[in-house]
Order: structure tokens, then sequence, then C-alpha cells
């Protein structure tokens, strides 16, 4: 029994010294990051216990390909393996990768982590709007997939851009610099990355065309070698404004003969001379620098101007603007003797209708038969001429070698066939008689004459025996049985509130019409522009219509251009020479008129409104107001009414005239000075307050 146990323990320490030496060493890997970029390197920690003898092996393994990086015979219990991530190191691997460590003919893997070209690149801001000539400011940023920042170079590709140079505002250091760089072939510039961020600035040409590009952002990294080891793109979008650097003006020629249509086109240029789809003002002035003609016109579209037959001879001036940007051209019309023909029964009359004297023969057929006649007309003037026949009819054919007029079947009356000047019409070719300016200093003397011989009779008048007082409207004008009355001038207290020379009386709503006025009347007047910012239908349209109403009642002449409604107060209709505040009582109430619909319907209109002020040539003319504006009293209008949001904006020189008078609020837009309209004063109830307050607090 003692014998059986003590083999027993015999065999338990055996199995036990046998079971220790077959226990088998264990390799420990270190932890590591979750992804690597190429030029990274990556410290890889190993140890072994219990350490044995033999060779241990390292490999790194990526997408089932492997490279082995680490063979060691007799390795230490702890050691490190250093591997940096270069194509010589690790031969290209990249991808899902893990070290695989072999020791004593058993395999040991890591935890899988990532190696990868790629870097995160971003723009900030990744789209842009600039104008040409303006610098192009591309930053951004270029990260490795752990979050550093990398260090390299950009690549900025701009097709078709046409750029000049390149700024790249860092140096090697990471300090800013001014250097600049020559533009690569193929629009492609450089930059440095430094810590992760770039910043590169590109000159724009001032003639770069309008229009979208693409912005390509290529950053990479480079080993000891030179060789390209991470990288990555980011895209962004560049938008080069349209710009207006130039304005044309084609017109029909140098020389221009009158009584002609004469034909312009203003054409707005952008940087690249190409055609800008906007507006434009055009002016013709005359040798005295009056404006004949204006309106605006689209550009490249196509302008007429009717010249007169009688306008003047000289050199004239076409002006083209848009903005701060102005075109002029001249031209130059020419003298040009032209006549009219006209039949009255069995008279001739022959009428200068040209620019300049006509003396020039002319022949008058009578069934063929010729007679010339040599007429010789001042500007203006006509002469008669007395056709007689034998009690027949006649085929007429009157002509000057240019004009020519025919007439078939006139009976002439007469013993004889013959064409004679009528003695009686040779008055009128002293043109000094037949002047406006003449019969004006005539009639003023007949005038002074009969004021002589009666003042005796009108100093004898007592209140005894008063004359018949004029009958007046509500409005101050006299009222008669003409529907058109001109009033004579009133002398006023106030110096700066003269009436004009006469007033004009229409009755019912008033027209206006711009054209070119030659003989007329100059004013200063208040201007209302209304634009009408959306599409009206007819519904709309008669609705503003009502709400301009107002105008009438105050004897403002209203027209409509496109979406435009132009309100003119002239002191030949209102008998006020300071129409400001007029003007702000009508465009108050039209405010409150079109407000008060948009309330009450479903469609609305949207509005501006603006009050202006300068002067115009103007005159009435079957039964309406004719005017041309000087300066440019309407476009500085429309562009006020343009900018006004369903309010009523006062141009500065407006708002000086009639502070006294109105409640405004100032208003700064753009470079310009405006005033909102918030009220009119009313003085009488202002003066009645103060009276009643004043007889309160007598003693």
């Amino acid at each position: 029994m003692k014998k059986r146990a003590i083999l027993q323990l015999i065999i338990l320490n055996l199995l036990l010294l046998l079971t220790i030496n077959n226990v088998a060493a264990v390799v420990y890997l270190s932890e590591l990051d979750d992804a690597y970029n190429l030029g990274d390197m990556i410290n890889l920690e190993v140890s072994i216990s219990p350490i044995e003898k033999g060779p241990i092996s390292i490999k790194l393994v990526c997408d089932n390909k492997e490279s082995l990086i680490s063979y060691t015979s007799n390795p230490a219990e702890n050691f490190s393996v250093q591997l940096p991530l270069t194509s010589v190191h690790i031969n290209d691997l990249t991808g899902d990768c893990y070290f695989s460590a072999n020791y004593n003919s058993v395999d040991y893997k890591s935890l899988v982590f990532k190696i990868s070209k790629k870097l995160d690149v971003s723009l900030s801001p990744d789209s842009f709007f600039i104008k040409p000539g303006e610098d192009l400011i591309v930053k951004g940023s270029a990260k490795r997939l752990n979050g550093a920042g990398a260090n390299g170079v950009v690549e900025i590709t701009i097709p078709n851009l046409g750029a000049v140079s390149v700024e790249n505002n860092q140096n090697d250091t990471g300090n800013l610099t001014n250097d600049t760089n020559n533009v690569n072939s193929g629009d492609i510039f450089y930059g440095n990355i430094q810590n992760g961020e770039f910043s590169v600035i590109v000159n724009i040409r001032k003639d770069t065309p309008a229009g979208e590009y693409r912005i390509e952002v290529f950053a990479y990294e480079k080993d000891e070698e030179d060789q390209k080891i991470s990288e990555g793109i980011a895209r962004g979008n560049l938008i080069v404004a349209q710009v207006l650097t130039d304005i044309d003006i084609a017109i029909d020629g140098q020389n221009i003969n009158p009584g002609i249509v004469f034909g312009f086109r203003p054409i707005l240029l952008d940087q690249t001379g190409k055609n800008i789809d906007d507006e434009a003002s055009v002016i013709i002035l005359d040798a005295h620098n009056n404006r004949v003609f204006e309106g605006i016109f689209k550009s490249d579209s196509s302008g007429q101007y009717n010249l007169p037959t009688n306008v003047s001879a000289g050199y004239y001036t076409i002006r083209a603007n848009n903005g701060n940007t102005t075109k002029e051209k001249t031209f130059y019309i020419n003298e040009k003797a032209m006549v009219s023909f006209e039949f009255v029964n069995e008279t001739l009359i022959v009428t200068n209708i040209g620019n300049v004297r006509y003396d020039k023969d002319i022949q008058v057929e009578l069934n063929g038969k010729p007679f010339v006649k040599k007429v010789s007309l001042g500007l203006g003037e006509s002469t008669k001429f007395k056709l007689t026949g034998a009690n027949e009819e006649y085929s007429i054919k009157v002509s000057d070698g240019e004009s020519e007029i025919t007439r078939t079947g006139v009976t002439l009356t007469g013993n004889v066939v013959g064409v004679e000047e009528d003695k009686g019409s040779g008055i009128k070719r002293f043109g000094i008689v037949n002047s406006p300016i003449m019969w004006i200093f005539f009639i003023i003397i007949l005038a002074g004459i009969l004021l002589f011989f009666l003042r005796k009779k009108l100093k004898k008048r007592s209140f005894a025996y008063p004359s018949m007082p004029e009958r007046k409207s509500s409005g101050g004008i006299v009222e008669g049985p003409r529907k058109i009355t001109v009033i004579p001038r009133t002398e006023s207290k106030k110096e700066d509130n003269k009436t004009p020379t006469s007033v004009v009386s229409i009755s019912g709503p008033i027209r206006a019409e711009q054209a070119s006025v030659v003989q007329g009347d100059k004013h200063k007047v208040a201007v209302i522009a209304i634009k009408v910012k959306n599409e009206l239908g007819t519904l709309l349209q008669h609705r503003l219509e009502k709400a301009v109403e107002a105008a009438y009642a105050r004897r403002g002449a209203v027209y409509k251009q496109k979406n435009d409604v132009i309100i003119i107060f002239s002191p030949l209709l209102t008998n006020n020479s300071k129409n400001e505040v007029t003007a702000a009582v009508v465009a108050k109430r039209i405010m409150e008129n079109i407000n008060y619909m948009n309330r009450k319907f479903k469609d609305k209109i949207e509005y501006g409104i603006s009050i202006s002020s300068g002067e115009v040539i103007n005159k009435v003319e079957n039964k309406k107001l004719i005017f041309t504006p000087l300066r440019s009293l309407i476009p500085a209008a429309k562009s006020l009414a343009d900018l006004a949001k369903e309010e009523v904006l006062m141009s500065k020189e407006a708002f000086e005239s009639s502070s006294t008078d109105l409640k405004s609020e100032r208003k700064r837009i753009g470079d310009r000075d405006v005033y909102v309209l918030k009220g009119v004063v009313d003085h009488e109830k202002n003066k009645k307050f103060i009276d009643d307050f004043v007889k309160r607090n007598k003693v």
C-alpha cells in the first residue's frame, strides 16, 4: 500500500513537470489608431510572455496583400516596431490592414485599421460671386483621415477663366506674404498647405467674360522622393458678374437732312464688349444745349426722332446714359430749302417749311403748259399764286425739282390760261411781320395806346359803379363760356410764389404728352411718378385709373408710359409756381386709394410713388399739356419711384421746396438722400388751435 502511494506521487510529479514544459509563449500587439494616411508613422509595441528561444516575424497585411516589415532572431520580451507609411516600406499597401506576428509557428493578429491616400479637402465658401477686376480668394482646409492637418501643395484649376496672376498668402513658415507667382498654362494656380489650411488670391482680369465657372481644388502631400502620397479634391462654383464698362451709340449718319426720320441705337457694353440687357436714356441736344428729344430705350434696340423740316441747322449732340456711364456723339443737321404746295380752290399756296431761306424757281403745268415762277420766301413765309383758265377742267402739276404735287379735274375760270402771283400775299414775305414776337409787340403797343386814352376814365371809376365780377371756379381759375381761358398774371405778395405769364384752364381730366416743344414756356414743375411693379389685368388697370383721379381735381396732367404713370403739376394749369405741396397732397391720396383697394380686394397692386421737381418747356395744345423735360427730370423720377416700396419718396429738391408744409422722414438709399412722406401740415387747423390757446390764457 505504501509502495503504491509513492508510485502515484511520482507519476503526478512527472505529469506536472510535463505540463509546465508544454505551456506556449503569448505575443501581445499594442492598440493602434483607426486610420492612417500615407506619410504617417506607425508605432507598434510588441510584448512576448514567456520569452522563448526562436525568431519572430511581423508582417503588414492589407486587402490580402502583405509585406514583411520586421524579423528578429532573438527578440526581447518587449520591443517596438516603427513603420513609416511610404512606398519604400509598405509597397503602396492601402485599405483595411492589420499586423500579423509569427512566433514559434504561432500567428498573432492586431486589430484592423485603415491606411489611405485620401485627404479630406473642403472650400470655405464653396460658391463665389465677383466682378471683373476683383480678387478671388480661394481658401479651405486639407486634413488627413485622423483629423491631423496636411502639409503640402494645392492646385486650383478654373477652366476658361483667363485670370492673370495668383497670390499665395502663406510662405513656408505659415506667415502672410504678398509674393505673386506666374500663372501656369491651363489656368492652374498653386499654393501651399500649412497645418491643414490654404488660402490663394487669384486676380481676375477686367475683361473676364461674365458667366459661371467651375473651381477644382487638388490638394496633395509628397514624400522625401517627391512622390505624391496623399491627395484629395474639392469643387466649387464661381460666377463672374456682367458689368457695364462702356456705351456705344449707332446713328444713321454724320450729316442729316431735316424732315427725315433720324435713327439711332444705344448699345450697353459689358467687360467683353457684349450687349447688356438693360435700358439707356437717350437725349438729343441742339447747338445751344437745349433738349429737343429724350426717351428711354432698350440696349441694342432702335429709336427714332422725326426731325422737323424747319429744325435749325447746326451741330447736335446725342447722349446715351446708364448710371454713371455716358457716351456722346455729334452729328450735323444740314441746311435744306423746302416748300410745301397746297391748293385752295383756284389758288396755289407755297410755304417755306425748310430751315433756310427759299430762293428757287417752281414750275406750274396747266394741262401740260409750263409756267416758271420765281419764289423767294423767308422761314415760315408763304405766298399765293392765282391759277386761271378757259372755264374748263385742268390737270395741274407743281414741282421745284424735289417736291411735287398733282391735281386732276380742277376747274379754272378766266379768259386766259396763266399763273399770277397774288399781290395781297406779298406782306407775308417779310419774316419780321410774320413773327409771333412782332405780333406780341404790336399788341402791347396797341394796349398801351388804349390805356393812355382811357386812363382818366379809369381813375374816375368808383365803388358806386363797380365792374361786373368775373366768375371763378373753386380753384380760383376764371370760368367762361369757352373751355380754354387765358388769365393774365397777377402779382403775389410773396416774391417766391409768382404765377406764370398766363394760366390755361381745361375742363375735365387733363392729359399730358412728352414731345419736343420748340416754342413754349419754361416752368418749374412738380412731378409724381407711379411705378407699377407687377402685371396688371384689366380690372387692376381700372382700379389704378380710379386711384389717379385724385390728380384731376388739383389740375395735374397725366400720361402713362409702360408701367409708369407720370403726373405733371405745371404753373400753366395750377396758377401756382410752387406745386410740390400740391403734388404731396395728391400723392398721399393716390397711395391711400391704392392701399384701400389692396385691402378690399384679393388682387393687389404693387407700386412705388415718388415726387420730384425740375424744369420743363411746356405749352397747351389740343387740350393737352405738351412738355419737354430738361435734364433728367423724368428718368430720375422713375428711378426714385422704383426704389419706393408702397410708400411716397420725395427727392431732396422737392422736399426743400416744401419742407415747412410737410411731415417727412429722411432716408439714405445708396448715395442719395430721400424723404419718406408722412403727411401734410394743416396750417389752418394749427392756426385755429393757437388762436384758441391764446384766448383761453388771456389775463
